[in-house]
């Protein structure tokens, strides 16, 4: 916890505001994306089920994968203020996916499918999710049916294994949301793994990348790799773009108004 605010408390001093980076890409998608006040139904209905989740007592269990090894179970109002992905995060991820156009997409976590519903919020786009707990991935599946998705796909099992199988036969992917197992070597295998099927408008997010000291050094090993030119840094995820027209190789530590 006190990593934590100590790198919140670093990050509110260097970040920066978009009036002071000098990047019209980047002034760009905060100014029109993740600023925007624009919000659809379908994103609001999604906020409208969390309302009913916060308040109830029922219980899934999580069986231990991931950092955290331990079986537990926790109430459907905990995962949604907790665990699940947060709502504004969600809209900046689903305006995003609107704006770049992105049509494959990939979530490594699906947890109760909270966070796959703003990912899949474009009906015409494929979302592929995974998941190896046997109880979130039931709760998923009848969210899923709840929202009428059709364009979800859940992918059970281990994320070491069943990641492989699926590159192997994927060609292209626009977008990868990173949210599973929050280790430095589970980080580093996934983003190595889906990269053959990364290109150069592809977007990855790392979420809660100040989550652990591995989780940061994951998360600065990555913004550093070869392919990457462009990473931004918003304290509760990190942004890698892959755009092969710039010069040089930028990071920036982003704030955000909203």
């Amino acid at each position: 916890m006190w990593y934590r605010i100590k790198q919140f408390l670093k990050y509110v001093y260097y970040s920066k505001s978009i009036y002071r980076i000098h990047s019209p890409f980047v002034y760009d998608l905060v100014a029109h994306v993740l600023e925007s006040k624009e919000i659809s139904k379908g994103l609001l209905d999604i906020f409208k089920y969390r309302t009913e989740l916060s308040t109830s007592n029922r219980e899934i269990l999580f069986d231990g994968f991931g950092a955290d090894k331990e079986q537990k179970k926790h109430t459907l109002s905990h995962i949604e203020k907790h665990i699940s992905l947060p709502h504004k995060k969600g809209l900046w991820y689903a305006k995003i996916i609107e704006k770049y156009k992105y049509q494959n997409i990939v979530e490594l976590g699906t947890c109760i499918g909270l966070g796959s519903l703003y990912l899949s919020n474009v009906l015409e786009n494929k979302l592929y999710t995974f998941e190896a707990n046997q109880a979130c991935i039931e709760e998923s599946n009848t969210l899923f049916k709840r929202f009428n998705k059709s364009n979800i796909e859940i992918i059970s099992g281990n994320i070491d294994n069943t990641s492989i199988e699926f590159v192997s036969k994927q060609a292209k992917i626009d977008m990868l949301v990173m949210d599973a197992n929050h280790t430095y070597e589970a980080t580093i295998n996934y983003f190595n793994t889906f990269l053959p099927a990364l290109h150069e408008n592809s977007l990855v997010v790392i979420d809660d990348i100040y989550w652990s000291e591995d989780m940061t050094k994951a998360w600065n090993e990555l913004r550093n790799h070869p392919k990457v030119s462009l990473s931004l840094d918003f304290y509760r995820c990190g942004f890698l773009f892959f755009q092969h027209n710039r010069l040089e190789k930028e990071h920036f530590k982003v704030w955000v108004n909203d």
